[in-house]
């Protein structure tokens, strides 16, 4: 490496680093801003059928909006009502939850474990994955609280996309090429989040028919959890199922606890792993290894919002990524792996032998030409 691209490289990190701090730092901002733009990707189609139908696009965005509002306070009516029964009735579903974890330790111990009961329960909280869906809820229920300026800012970039590309081909000459890359990135992140959102709607009425056959408290707020949480990639199913399980055990025990993890694990793997990936194929483009950093990374940025939002905001950054000069090869590194035409088209073809080697036999100096 030279000095120059050592140079450039720390430019780089260095450049990387006050842009994550700035971001973290102005999380409370960037949140509802990101979840905004993101409501114009996912409502974008919905407003250019309504504007081929000759509806003014101004009433088609008017009217979109209108249907997102009454998803959304419609959902937060639900969850609130929902969350505050939950709320007064986590601390008996933890006592019974410690008084379960007790009698374990003491039938352990009686068959000769020698298990330390207080150091387990100071060490253990077994209240907490019960807690922790009330927890993750709240935060949700606190970016809803900010539906106003979401809907502002959503209202402005859809209004804006109308115009944006002629803005584009003023400012840059090769502008045609550029809306192609926006458009093919929009089309990619709406074909995944339709696709996710109808999968992770068919989980949640899954779990929720499953926790109400099984007579569980809360049914409809553990379809709300498989809903939000199978948007975070890799274990957002596993820590959905947490919850409702463990509160499986509390109410009927080992046995009724056991079949509901079966059914409930097999659902969502037939859904997860099963219909998913044939309707979306190819189009998450992203390795498993950095869709599982990508989901550690902004939740740890933005917290639970960054996770839900992780894959969408990763696959924007491969495709930005992809298409500059410089850092293409970042997006490259990030991405799914590459078919096999495309790395044999990659591979440069063998170097020609050298004709004049080919065609005239060397001659040493040694063969010098003999006299006749």
């Amino acid at each position: 490496m030279t000095p120059a691209n050592g140079n450039r490289l720390l430019v780089h990190l260095a450049a990387l680093v006050v842009l994550v701090a700035g971001l973290r730092f102005a999380a409370a901002l960037v949140e509802p801003l990101l979840l905004a733009f993101f409501l114009a990707v996912v409502s974008y189609p919905l407003v250019r059928i309504l504007v081929g139908w000759r509806v003014p696009r101004g009433l088609a965005v008017l009217l979109v909006l209108v249907l997102d509002v009454a998803l959304v306070v419609g959902f937060g009516l639900i969850i609130g009502d929902v969350l505050d029964d939950f709320q007064a009735r986590l601390p008996a579903y933890q006592l019974r939850t410690k008084a379960m974890l007790d009698l374990a330790i003491v039938e352990l111990n009686a068959r000769g474990a020698g298990l330390d009961a207080r150091r387990i329960s100071s060490t253990i909280e077994p209240g907490y994955v019960m807690s922790f869906a009330g927890t993750l809820l709240e935060s949700v229920m606190n970016v809803v609280g900010k539906l106003f300026l979401v809907l502002l800012v959503a209202a402005f970039v859809l209004l804006e996309a109308s115009v944006f590309g002629d803005k584009l081909r003023v400012i840059l000459p090769d502008a045609d090429e550029e809306l192609v890359n926006i458009e093919s990135a929009a089309r990619e992140v709406q074909k995944y989040l339709g696709v996710k959102t109808l999968s992770n709607l068919l989980t949640a009425v899954v779990v929720g028919a499953l926790s109400h056959l099984f007579r569980l408290d809360f049914p409809i707020l553990w379809a709300v959890l498989a809903f939000l949480l199978n948007f975070i990639p890799s274990i957002g199913s596993v820590i959905a199922s947490g919850p409702p399980i463990v509160l499986a055990l509390v109410m009927y025990g080992p046995g009724p606890a056991a079949l509901y993890a079966a059914l409930y694990s097999g659902s969502n793997l037939l859904i997860g792993n099963v219909l998913e990936p044939r309707v979306m194929g190819r189009a998450l483009g992203l390795s498993p290894l950095v869709v599982l950093l990508s989901m550690i990374f902004w939740g740890w940025l933005w917290g639970p919002v960054g996770a839900l939002l992780s894959v969408p905001l990763t696959m924007s950054t491969r495709i930005v990524l992809a298409h500059t000069t410089d850092l293409g090869w970042i997006g490259v590194l990030i991405g799914s792996a590459p078919t096999r035409a495309a790395v044999l088209a990659s591979t440069p073809p063998p170097a020609p032998e050298d004709a004049s080697a080919v065609s005239h036999p060397s001659v040493t100096p040694d063969a010098a030409p003999t006299k006749r």
